[in-house]
């Protein structure tokens, strides 16, 4: 029995939630995971975990099992990537994730330049609408939009993005440009959300309070590009994010409104796992990328700013 690879493998299926899953994320079959969890577990003569047709949880011993061996497997990661030169040099790779639209616009120019610098860098970018983590995903460093998630993680705030209600000159014409919240009931709206579901919609009252409103949206989308295409073609109103919306009302194709119960803004936050050692690829990314995306978000700010007063004609 190879003890160390049964170790890792352990680690694998607690943090994939199953052996399946654990397969598909190690490449390892069932069958083989399977046998070295009971190699394990005959091994220590304690029972690790809790086997049943629907998942697999950890038994008292198994989570005290886990959290000790996790650091000790962390500790070896990091001795190989100093034995390899990750903390004297920028080399290895870099698995980096953000939102979708977020990153193709401000996140993939930053990753081009760094790469044209550093030649020994390899850059694996993951645009996704869900959020990965920190601690069950291979990921060294995440651009992250909305409220702090409840893990170890370590946050640098970068700025911030509006969420604005925006819609197109023709659609205004047509429906009248709301002055509460309230108007856009009776008109068509564009509901974007992550993962295409039905929520209220975010504002904040003349007293800043939040405020919650329940529309009935003519369409619903997870995608914010296709939220803001609708919206210039007049489908309905929408609320997307600053960034999402910049080149549209830039180009004065979507008009900013209802800007008095606009919702707060939400954060825009670097964040990377706490407690592990900052190899030299990544400090120097962080270091390349923080004050390049904190000038885009203000330029956004600026031109969202500017164009809010413009009227429909």
């Amino acid at each position: 029995m190879d003890h160390f690879d049964c170790m890792k493998v352990f680690v694998a299926v607690v943090e994939a939630g199953g052996f399946s899953a654990a397969s598909r994320k190690t490449g390892i079959p069932v069958a083989t995971i399977s046998r070295k969890m009971n190699e394990l577990e005959d091994a220590l003569g304690a029972q690790l975990l809790i086997r049943s047709t629907r998942k697999i949880q950890t038994t008292d011993s198994g989570e005290r099992y886990y959290e000790e061996i996790r650091n000790i497997l962390e500790d070896i990661k990091v001795a190989a990537r100093r034995a390899a030169g990750e903390y004297k040099c920028v080399s290895g790779q870099l698995t980096i994730t953000a939102p979708t639209l977020f990153g193709r616009l401000h996140i993939l120019p930053i990753v081009r330049d760094f790469l044209r610098l550093h030649a020994d860098i390899r850059i694996r970018l993951v645009l996704s609408n869900l959020t990965l983590s920190m601690r069950d995903d291979p990921v060294d460093l995440a651009f992250r939009i909305g409220p702090r998630r409840d893990e170890p993680e370590n946050y640098f705030e970068l700025g911030s993005t509006r969420q604005l209600i925006c819609a197109s000159s023709d659609f205004l014409k047509l429906h009248g440009c709301p002055q509460t919240p309230d108007d856009l009931l009776n008109v068509p709206f564009v509901h974007f959300s992550r993962n295409a579901m039905l929520r209220p919609v975010q504002f904040r009252s003349h007293d800043g309070r939040p405020l919650e409103l329940d529309l009935y949206p003519t369409l619903i989308t997870d995608s914010a590009q296709t939220a803001v295409d609708a919206a210039i073609d007049g489908v309905g109103a929408t609320q997307v994010y600053a960034y999402q919306a910049e080149a549209a009302v830039a180009a004065r194709q979507l008009k900013i409104v209802l800007t008095k119960f606009e919702a707060a803004p939400f954060a825009v936050t670097l964040v990377e796992k706490k407690g592990v050692r900052r190899p030299m690829k990544l400090a120097t990314f962080m270091e390349f990328s923080k004050p390049r995306l904190e000038q885009a978000l203000g330029l956004v700010s600026d031109i969202c700013a500017r164009s809010t007063g413009w009227t429909a004609s």
